[in-house]
């Protein structure tokens, strides 16, 4: 076979859209063979692969698209319409005809192997299999060949089911057993991916027969350990409860109603070991939108639509609103609540087509009033946090019927339920605001609250209420007194153990405690006395604001016995940052407690700081702080540091300051960087601005080290360089000189890496490159040549790169 003449043929714009495909494939004898027939030897033959259809349009076509003659000035018009017939022939019926007959004979040799595995009764010793490997394999074969073959599937499915669960079962009780490939081992299949394909055969063949799916699938969900699958066991019971358009053509809504009747007649104690399984039903089962998937051999039909409102699907509503009900009852933490009353909003989300009838929004405003009226008496037993998305979430169910409510006209017939619906929202509206501590939290905590101001006001936008809350915030501070100190702590702490993943929840918080620290410091003294681990996540805040204050002893003998136990260290330092005046003794003395204590975040911080106050504190800082915590990280393989470093304003400026010594330890840092992100270029480029020849060295070390000690994964380069290449791509001489020291002769994965740095460098191959590699190169010794092939393969033969070829060609 000769590989680089073989070609594929298919319409292209460089053909100008010949519809002519097929393989054309150049053999020729092998040596072996040729020695008997010298005649033959060096002769190549081509191959011609096609389908038969194609054949017969070649065969029909040749002629009037490659053979016939244009003759000027005679019948350009009829054979341009000859050749779009022939055109428009393949794409209207050969190929359609072409996909079915491939698709016949696959179903045929899929209804082969099928028949297989029937009369071998696959199904019954599927249990024999030897272990989890050839479990596996077997069951996967059943899963494609043998199920979907049944003339009636319901009628087997059951069988299928108990079969599925006796073989998860015996999956569970043998080890994981390798796979021998030919001396190589490869981790084998566990008992999870075994349990991970029956539930995946269990939702392909999901509506053959509902009530043994769902009784299948909630006994895999009681027995399961692993989450991940318990998760994936939720998802394909949504799929059973979801509206799906096949199936509502064929039976209409008797899937869902046959759930939501199942589960509103389970027992209480088995809806809790199914409380994931019972909310993702429910809220399902209150949805309006039903869709379906139609494929052919060209396209995709994806179809959308509303579920027509009418009184079964009432009745299901109604009996997944009391059934989401009963758990919000039984719900012992927020935890537990903000899913079911997630679920609950999906009764007020409309179809996503605007084509719904009146009876579709009437019942659907009727069902969020009726949802309203049973979160009302129930707000007493949630935090204010979950008080915040409710209030927030009825806020905008109040700006969408509000309007429906106040129409003097009722072109919709449903003006009375939008006014209830309207009215029940105030309800809960004005019971939330009538306590107090609610509004002192959504005031300091969150970003979802809403204020009075915004209920008829559209004007009053996020920006005006940014304002209004730190003007309150900053008259609680003026209000608490001794009297109302204790209500306030508790109101601290309440706001402190909000629990987020982002810290835009806390921005006014952390202003209200800095100023309450400044103007009364005591009450903040006392609140960091309690020793509240909630509370001690603000702990920055509070000395930001002592730090102000006029109690500055305390806070000195406060900072130092934290600093002399180790405690709070972290916190300390990223205090340090935006403290007016840091001595660089303190700073020295935080980061040797952090080193001796084993806290490396601390150390991290207190690097940063160095970083920031290193115009203030001058160069001692680098040599006493920013140094010993780099060796330190170094020492330990951290460079997390990068993350709260790269951004800052001042950052650029302390790495053109740094000396060359100094920026080599930094990249001594960065060599156990896993993966060079945004983040890590950026700090790169700020010290290749002033040391490029380091940066070269950094990569030369990190793509040719061969140390096993890195942790893995360990990718050398990104993809794509950002930052860097406006540094090291100014001097492509330089580059070019730098890449022939890196190059060991006859090291084929050259191109890898070093080829792949150059291209991260230089993604285009520009003039000035070439020009540089043959100046590099001008000996063209057989090193020379090796190296400047492996460089410039990832370019796939640019143009720019021709010059050099032709040296390379001329050399030998």
């Amino acid at each position: 076979m000769h590989w680089d003449e073989t070609k594929a043929h298919y319409p292209t714009t460089e053909n100008d859209g010949v519809q002519y495909e097929g393989f054309h494939y150049v053999v020729s004898l092998p040596d072996a063979i040729a020695a008997q027939h010298p005649e033959l030897a060096g002769l190549r033959c081509e191959i011609q692969i096609q389908t038969l259809l194609a054949h017969a349009f070649a065969e029909s076509s040749h002629d009037i698209i490659y053979k016939d003659d244009d003759t000027p000035g005679f019948g350009t018009k009829t054979r341009e319409s000859m050749r779009k017939r022939l055109s428009d022939m393949v794409d209207k019926y050969l190929k359609p005809a072409g996909y079915e007959l491939d698709k016949v004979q696959a179903d045929f040799e899929r209804l082969s192997r099928g028949r297989g595995l029937f009369e071998k009764k696959e199904l019954d010793t599927l249990k024999d299999a030897e272990d989890n490997n050839e479990l596996y394999d077997r069951l996967s074969e059943v899963s494609e060949y043998l199920i979907p073959q049944y003339d009636d599937l319901s009628a087997v499915a059951p069988e299928i089911h108990k079969v599925l669960w006796a073989v998860v079962e015996n999956a569970r009780e043998r080890p994981t057993q390798d796979i021998d490939l030919g001396g190589y081992k490869v981790k084998g299949h566990s008992a999870e991916d075994v349990a991970r394909l029956g539930v995946q055969i269990i939702s392909d063949y999901r509506f053959a027969d509902v009530e043994s799916t769902l009784d299948t699938l909630l006994r895999f969900y009681k027995a399961e350990p692993s989450r991940e699958i318990r998760q994936q066991i939720v998802e394909v019971v949504e799929k059973l409860a979801g509206y799906n358009l096949h199936v509502w053509r064929q039976v209409g809504p008797n899937i869902q109603l046959y759930l939501a009747d199942r589960f509103s007649n389970m027992a209480p104690d088995e809806i809790e070991q199914i409380r994931s399984i019972a909310t993702a039903v429910w809220r399902e089962l209150l949805g309006w939108n039903i869709d379906g998937t139609t494929w052919s051999s060209n396209s995709v039909q994806i179809s959308q639509g509303a579920v027509p409102a009418s009184e079964p699907l009432k009745d299901i509503r109604k009996l997944a609103i009391e059934g989401l009900t009963g758990l919000l009852d039984r719900s012992k933490t927020d935890d537990q609540r903000r899913p079911i009353i997630a679920a609950f909003w999906e009764a007020a989300q409309l179809p996503m087509q605007a084509n719904y009838s009146n009876d579709t929004l009437a019942t659907a405003i009727s069902d969020l009033k009726t949802i309203a009226d049973i979160l009302l008496p129930r707000l007493g037993q949630m935090d204010f946090h979950l008080w915040q998305h409710i209030e927030s979430h009825l806020f905008r169910e109040y700006k969408r019927f509000n309007a429906l409510a106040q129409a003097e006209d009722d072109k919709k017939g449903c003006r009375d339920q939008a006014r209830a619906l309207v009215d029940a929202i105030k309800s809960v509206r004005n019971k939330m605001n009538r306590t107090r501590g609610y509004v002192r939290y959504k005031t300091l905590v969150g970003f979802e609250g809403i204020f009075s101001q915004q209920w008829d006001n559209d004007a009053f936008g996020y920006a005006e209420v940014e304002k209004l809350r730190k003007k309150k915030a900053a008259k609680f501070v003026d209000e608490i007194n001794e009297a109302n100190e204790d209500n306030w702590l508790a109101t601290m702490k309440k706001c402190a153990a909000t629990k987020s993943n982002d810290w835009a929840t806390f921005p006014i918080f952390g202003e209200f405690i800095t100023l309450l620290g400044e103007r009364k410091p005591g009450v903040v003294l006392r609140a960091i006395a309690t020793n509240d681990n909630d509370l001690l996540n603000f702990l920055p805040s509070m000395l930001a604001g002592l730090a102000k204050s006029s109690a500055k002893k305390e806070y000195a003998e406060l900072v130092g016995q934290y600093v002399e136990s180790g405690a709070h260290l972290a916190e300390i330092a990223r205090q340090y940052r935006f403290k007016d005046a840091v001595a660089r003794a303190d700073l020295k003395a935080l980061l040797d407690s952090a080193i001796a204590h084993g806290d490396d975040i601390a150390v991290i911080e207190s690097l940063i700081c160095s970083m920031i106050k290193w115009a203030a504190l001058g160069d001692g800082v680098i040599q006493s702080v920013f140094l010993p915590a780099m060796e330190h990280l170094t020492g330990k393989k951290d460079c997390r540091w990068v993350r709260g470093a790269w951004f800052l304003p001042g950052g650029k400026a302390f790495f053109a300051h740094i000396t060359k010594d100094q920026a080599q330890a930094v990249l001594d840092n960065l060599t156990y960087a896993q993966k060079i992100d945004h983040e890590y270029e950026r700090v790169l480029a700020c010290i290749g601005n002033v040391y490029p020849g380091l940066i070269w060295r950094y990569f030369r070390d990190r793509l040719l080290s061969e140390d096993d000690d890195l942790d893995k994964p360990f990718e050398v380069i990104p993809y794509q360089l950002y930052d860097i290449p406006n540094v090291l791509g100014r001097d492509p001489e330089a580059a070019m000189v730098e890449l022939r020291s890196w190059y060991k002769p006859g090291d084929n994965r050259f191109q890898f890496t070093g080829g792949r740095l150059l291209h991260a460098i230089y993604p285009a191959c520009t003039k000035e490159l070439a020009a540089a590699a043959m100046k590099t190169v001008m000996a063209c010794t057989d090193d020379d040549i090796d190296f400047v092939l492996h460089c410039f393969r990832p370019y796939r033969g640019e143009s720019t790169l021709h010059p050099v070829a032709k040296m390379l060609v001329r050399a030998q």
